[in-house]
């Protein structure tokens, strides 16, 4: 088969499709293909019309990024491999549709974690790239970008290239945050964050005013990885910008067997003995507490510390809980919207 055959039988699997944000606003139309390989990526680039490419990831994106009305869009994620990675350095490198998520779930069971998550675990490694996402970590790890050793980009002239921050610093921050405009992300390699295990420790806060919420956040900014603040964006006068500010850092495996026995110990005082299930291991503490009484009664703990107490801690919380709870239910575009009237703080 000749190129140009190739590239025709490439460019065929391109379909009209409706596009939308996250936001689902400004839907526009665009021919939409899914290369499997890079290859496929170059014949669609190599066969554009003058409406242009952009590439998509997941479409977690804001309002009407990765978006191309009349012209073509180059959805990434059927490059979905995980092609190296050294457990000495945390090094991984995989192709740029591979999914946060994909990557958590691969590597957190020996140890590693992403390096930066944004709201969302449905976000593509080369989308993180391209919008250079933040996180909850911001304030002590910076943006993904600064944990990317090296990408290949294909140009528009058909041309890869291996760009790392000290071969070509300019094209690398360029295309760092620059939302696919300096070319297609093929394949990355990351740095992943070393952790003993999949819990946090975590404290919160409420504070009663804006002024008490800056300085909280200004005075503990050293002293944990992970902070996020729920502001109350309907209280006003002396109240105005109330908050309630969570902070948090990875449990070490001893802290994951403090709060084991802490909840051991709560159940014992609590029914006088141990579910029958109370063999769970150290990971499972939180869903122990929480299956062995009925949920009305968690959910009213969890009210009541929020309205009445000042300062509480919990032990033993799940890095989904703590940080991706807007799309814990499953669809992001169904259960993204935070509580009525609150902010989150980035």
């Amino acid at each position: 088969m000749s190129a140009a055959s190739q590239t025709r039988s490439v460019q065929a699997e391109a379909c009209p499709t409706r596009l939308t944000g996250w936001g689902m606003t400004e839907a526009t139309v665009a021919e939409v293909a899914l290369p499997r390989s890079a290859d496929e990526v170059a014949g669609l680039v190599k066969g554009v019309g003058a409406s242009g490419v952009i590439a998509r990831g997941l479409g977690r994106s804001y309002n009407n990024a990765a978006q191309n009305d009349g012209g073509l869009v180059v959805t990434t994620t059927g490059m979905c491999d995980v092609l190296s990675f050294d457990s000495g350095s945390g090094l991984v490198t995989c192709e740029a549709g591979v999914s946060l998520e994909q990557l958590i779930t691969g590597f957190l069971p020996a140890g590693w974690f992403v390096p930066v998550s944004p709201g969302t675990r449905q976000v593509t490694v080369g989308g993180a790239i391209a919008s250079d996402v933040h996180g909850k970590n911001h304030h002590a790890a910076g943006s993904f970008a600064r944990h990317v050793t090296s990408f290949d980009l294909l140009m528009a002239d058909g041309a890869v290239r291996t760009v790392t921050p000290e071969s070509n610093p300019e094209l690398f921050w360029a295309t760092a945050g620059g939302m696919g405009l300096t070319g297609i992300i093929l394949r990355a390699t990351v740095r992943l964050k070393k952790v003993e295990t999949s819990r946090l420790v975590v404290d919160t806060v409420r504070t009663a005013d804006i002024d008490e919420t800056m300085a909280y956040l200004s005075a503990t900014d050293k002293d944990y990885d992970y902070t996020v603040a729920w502001t109350d964006c309907l209280a006003s006068g002396g109240s105005l910008g109330r908050s309630v500010i969570t902070s948090g850092d990875f449990a070490t495996i001893g802290e994951v067997d403090e709060a084991v026995a802490a909840a051991r110990q709560a159940l014992v005082q609590t029914f006088g003995r141990l579910p029958a299930h109370s063999a769970a291991t150290p990971g499972d503490a939180s869903t122990l507490l929480v299956r062995a009484q009925p949920p009305a009664v968690g959910w009213a703990v969890a009210a009541w510390l929020v309205t009445h107490a000042a300062q509480y801690r919990l032990r033993d919380v799940s890095f989904a809980g703590f940080r991706w709870s807007a799309s814990l239910g499953g669809s992001w575009t169904k259960d993204r919207a935070a509580p009525a009237g609150a902010v989150v703080a980035t």
